[in-house]
């Protein structure tokens, strides 16, 4: 083997002078060969990092080996790769970091390489590329389809201890690995190299004494990370601009602060325009924090939620369309196992990070391939190398499961029949305004942020034109809520029949189940009908709503040229009534049943999370081989991966492998004694959630709750207004 070469990395556009380097036989004087990944800077003589996870990517020819010049104030932990193989991880602190001996030298090789640690631990320099004498450094290969993500975010983000098992102990720079979190793992469901974090532990929105905030200037926007509070050099957007930005931020505010619900929406209001300023085009991703989910139910987690949906709603009112919110889960229906998937109920484990990674593919990608297509094609969560044609919009009515009870006509589907107010009187800038009102809407629920929103229709809606339109929200617990989007909707209800527009529906991951639950009894459909269309055709008395709205109705979908839905195979229904117009009589309340565990069967054709079971589910209880029904609570069962979560009914030979990297522990928080209470809902309580994100019905929120019992549904609510993508 000859003498080495050294190659000097460099960023397009920089001008590094050639440098000798001792025991080199010769410096390359080609900077812009070596493709830099994240928020590299130059200092005159070298490439610089801190914000993770600073890969580098060098393509080569005629060199039996490979290493880098590499220099840090620590001995960190850097993932390499050689042309697409295996990921090794190794400590390195100064001098050449050897990364592959032993290759052929005819053959073009790809080396790639990044830091695993965050950017408190300070800077790494790289200096150059070490070679064989007479290797050629091949020009860099940028996809131009590849989506830019930036990870906004704290410890999480980070990679804090994420190498730890649950219970394990604080974070080092051996168990922590920004390689292994779940922002790494969405840019591999997006087919993206082209990634990067920007991530501190302890770090905030609001100032709770003990960190400098994320959207101060001396963070975000800075080039590096630095303790003395002064940014030496701001970052430059105009180099690199990001198409998809996620921000997971809110876990420290209120685990070390108590910033009130204003104050926090306020700062996370400002961030976000803070992040448009310097990403316009891009696609803003606000998640809710995770921790709310392991908390207990406590009050001021689902605050932070609320505060976090109610930042983006405000600027979605203004027309800004690219910034969204999208939920975490929820106490009564957690994204991942509280015991398992958590070093210690706050820090995901490399599986928690994975199985978070599971479940928001699930509900960006689809706003991912919307704003995205030339960058996001293919099918279902992932995105291709090869973008897809985007396919012609397709409005089916979907055909609804048969009522449990012989209560509906022929051609009718038996509902639950609730209510809520789009015009909470609590509101004093509302028409309706009453100063004796309850003001429980608007001081737990932020009612007067939705006043005469709705999730199928665009913009405000006066409250003339709410007191004038028959209107109802409407949900189905058999997954197919879309399809019932601004459809013609004919009800029979205390001895009348009326036509309404679904203009709304309902979503579970808020109110502990309360859309599945209130629509259990009659057979998984819910009809939440507006205060005042109840008023203007029931009676002109309040208290129908109280007397009335509570029980069974009868509806069919009845839109000019859609197909009357038929009944999807499910339980038997009674004889119906024979009376021309039946009116719905009261089906005996059964006590929930536990939820079905059947067996796999090779022959079930249901994704992975599909529902499996719950009190009033009548679909198919089957889950696919390698796949258990999981009970999340009494009205919610999903199929289950037996390699992420283990059931009886896996079979045997099914067992999952030890996952070789275990969760993380947290330095926020204590465990809760107890796992998080569900709560029954109110026997007349109305659908409280309305639809934010309109590829998954489960993703809504409603305000923040003082009480952490509190979980159930609320009669008089319009809680959401609709991210419209179409």
């Amino acid at each position: 083997m000859g003498a080495a070469r050294v190659y000097l990395s460099a960023l397009v556009a920089w001008s590094l002078a050639a440098a000798a380097v001792a025991g080199a036989a010769g410096v390359a004087a080609d900077l812009s060969k070596v493709r830099l990944i994240g928020r590299w800077f130059s200092d005159g003589a070298a490439a610089r990092h801190a914000w993770g996870p600073g890969v580098f990517v060098v393509r080569f020819r005629g060199s039996t080996s490979v290493g880098a010049q590499l220099t840090s104030g620590h001995e960190f932990y850097h993932v390499c790769q050689v042309d697409g193989g295996p990921e090794t991880r190794v400590a390195h602190k100064t001098g050449t970091l050897t990364i592959a001996t032993g290759l052929t030298a005819g053959e073009e090789h790809t080396v790639r390489c990044g830091r695993s640690n965050e950017a408190s631990y300070g800077e790494t320099a790289l200096s150059g590329i070490v070679l064989d004498d007479g290797a050629e450094v091949l020009d860099p290969v940028v996809p131009a389809y590849e989506l830019h993500y930036e990870a906004i975010g704290d410890s999480i983000t980070a990679g804090y201890a994420v190498m730890e098992g649950p219970g394990g102990g604080g974070a080092t720079l051996a168990n922590s690995d920004v390689f292994q979190t779940y922002e790494r793992y969405l840019a591999d469901g997006w087919a993206t190299s082209e990634w990067h974090a920007v991530a501190r532990s302890g770090i905030s929105v609001t100032d709770y004494g003990g960190e400098v905030v994320m959207p101060d200037s001396q963070r975000w926007s800075c080039s590096t990370f630095s303790w003395n509070g002064a940014c030496p050099q701001a970052w430059d957007f105009g180099v690199w601009q990001a198409d998809v930005v996620t921000i997971n931020l809110g876990t420290n505010d209120y685990a070390f602060g108590k910033p009130t619900p204003a104050q926090f929406q306020a700062a996370y209001s400002s961030f976000i325009s803070q992040v448009r300023s310097k990403y316009p085009n891009a696609l803003i991703a606000c998640l809710a924090p995770l921790i709310w989910s392991c908390s207990g139910g406590a009050a001021k987690w689902k605050g932070a939620e609320s505060s976090i949906e109610g930042a983006v709603l405000e600027l979605q009112q203004r027309g800004v369309e690219k910034v969204r919110f999208y939920a975490t889960g929820s106490p009564s229906a957690p994204w991942l196992a509280c015991d398992k998937d958590y070093s210690d109920y706050t820090h995901p484990t490399t599986q928690g990070n994975q199985k978070f990674a599971e479940r928001l593919l699930q509900v960006l990608t689809p706003d991912i391939r919307h704003f995205f297509p030339e960058k996001c094609g293919g099918e279902g969560v992932q995105c291709t190398q090869a973008p897809a044609p985007t396919p012609a919009p397709v409005t089916t009515t979907p055909a609804p499961a048969p009522a449990p009870s012989g209560s509906c006509g022929a051609g009718w589907t038996q509902a639950r029949w609730t209510s809520y107010m789009s015009y909470a009187p609590c509101c004093p800038d509302n028409p309706n305004y009453d100063p004796a009102a309850d003001t429980e809407e608007c001081d737990l629920y932020n009612a007067c942020l939705w006043s005469g929103y709705f999730s199928y229709v665009s913009g405000k809606q006066s409250f003339d034109w709410v007191q004038s339109h028959s209107l109802v929200a409407f949900f189905s617990a058999h997954g197919d809520n879309e399809g019932y989007a601004n459809k013609q909707i004919r009800v029979q209800a205390a001895g009348k029949t009326i036509d309404a527009q679904i203009v709304d529906t309902c979503g579970d991951s808020d109110c502990d189940g309360c859309c599945s639950k209130n629509a259990a009894e009659y057979g998984g459909y819910l009809v939440d009908m507006e205060h005042w269309t109840v008023l203007n055709n029931f009676g002109g008395s309040p208290n129908v709503l109280n007397d009335v709205v509570n029980g069974p109705v009868c509806w069919q979908i009845v839109d000019q040229g859609s197909e009357t839905p038929a009944p999807a195979p499910g339980p038997t229904p009674a004889p119906a009534t024979t009376t021309d117009a039946p009116s719905p009589q009261p089906s005996p309340q059964p006590s929930p049943q536990p939820s079905p565990q059947p067996s796999p069967s090779p022959a079930c054709a249901k994704a992975k999370y599909a529902q499996c079971g719950g009190s009033g589910f009548t679909g198919d209880t089957c889950c696919p081989s390698g796949m258990w029904c999981s009970a999340g609570n009494e009205w919610w069962s999903q199929c289950e991966p037996c390699a992420e979560t283990w059931g009886a009914s896996c079979s045997a030979t099914a067992a999952p492998s030890p996952t070789p990297t275990a969760p993380t522990p947290a330095p926020t928080t204590q465990p809760p004694t107890t796992q998080p209470p569900t709560t029954a809902a109110h026997d007349a309580g109305a659908c409280d959630n309305r639809t934010r994100n309109d590829h998954d019905s489960r993703d809504d929120h409603t305000g923040a709750r003082d009480d952490p019992e509190d979980h159930d549904d609320h009669n008089g609510r319009d809680d959401y207004v609709r991210a419209n993508n179409n």
